[in-house]
């Protein structure tokens, strides 16, 4: 895999601030790369669906809160500001606004995902 090259093309991701991303992982481009992998292979985003199609509050606080902050870790801010968003409310047990707002988190998480497993599988 070209670390290099990796690095590159998920920083040309729109909003992605890998610097910031690399900091938490001791300025190290393979351990971030690294942490992009687990992000991926840990799925949060199938929890807090789960945690939505089961009207559980508590769970998807939990996972939205964890996305929120995986998210940032790596640098991925728009979507760890939606997942704050979310995770603020439910925090206030606000399921009406995750209602109206958890197709948005779902379909950025998505695209992200989609869009650093191509990364990786072109490398």
């Amino acid at each position: 895999m070209d670390i290099n090259k990796v690095i590159s093309e998920i920083k040309k991701i729109e909003g992605t601030d890998v610097e910031t991303g690399l900091e938490y992982c001791a300025s190290d481009e393979e351990i971030y790369v690294e942490t992009v992998q687990d992000f991926l292979e840990d799925d949060r985003g199938s929890a807090v669906l789960e945690a939505f199609n089961n009207n559980d509050i508590d769970s998807y606080h939990i996972n939205a809160h964890a996305l929120k902050n995986l998210c940032y870790t790596l640098g991925l801010n728009p979507l760890g500001d939606k997942a704050k968003e979310l995770d603020d409310a439910a925090k206030i047990k606000d399921f009406d606004y995750i209602k109206a707002h958890n197709e948005e988190l779902m379909l950025m998480y998505k695209e992200y995902t989609d869009r650093l497993n191509a990364i990786l599988a072109e490398n």
